[in-house]
């Protein structure tokens, strides 16, 4: 019985997960459209996927929720303050996505406690996930929300680019590996 908890458990946070990726990626959707502009991809996630056609759209959802993308080749001529929007819009919508978790968890509180799969803390757990994914995408390291806001006008070279994006994956590999070193589980294999 345990193991077929733990199988739906992951398949719970895998869909909840995409579903995540998916709400923020149509904060970005939404207004890009608010601004007259198109979006011509929808991907979410990594490995073999599914495509459909949203409103004309090519959408991609994909079997591991590890990230996602909207592109639009018509934000670089909307007007900066336009494109600044369009990359706030994700992670306003990722804490839109936080508050509909924890609502719910509130409102499902011990429903499936009988099986030992507590829904609401799952809900609960992804509403967390949501801030966490909101507070990440607005580190200004590519290819983060954060990064596009911050050179949202700003021509840099492409040698600019590079040495950020060496920078931004310097940083992504040291913090890792600071937060594997400090957990106490950890320790004693490193």
């Amino acid at each position: 019985m345990e193991t077929i908890i733990l199988i739906l458990a992951c398949i719970f946070v895998t869909l909840a997960f995409t579903a995540s990726l998916l709400g923020h990626e149509l904060g970005h959707v939404l207004a890009i459209h608010a601004f007259g502009g198109n979006v011509v991809d929808i991907e979410v996630g990594s490995g073999p996927g599914w495509t459909t056609r949203w409103w004309g759209v090519p959408v991609t959802l994909r079997l591991i929720p590890t990230w996602a993308w909207t592109e639009s080749p018509s934000i670089e001529q909307m007007p900066i303050v336009n494109q600044r929007l369009i990359y706030v819009a994700g992670p306003v919508a990722s804490m839109i996505m936080a508050g509909i978790f924890f609502a719910l968890s509130l409102l499902l509180t011990g429903v499936g406690a009988s099986v030992g799969f507590h829904i609401s803390t799952g809900l609960h757990v992804m509403a967390l996930a949501n801030l966490a994914l909101a507070a990440f995408n607005i580190i200004p390291l590519p290819p983060m929300d954060g990064f596009r806001i911050m050179s949202s006008g700003h021509w840099l070279s492409p040698r600019a680019k590079d040495m950020i994006h060496i920078l931004s994956i310097t940083v992504v590999v040291v913090a890792t590996f600071l937060a594997i070193y400090y957990q106490p589980f950890y320790r004693g294999i490193l």
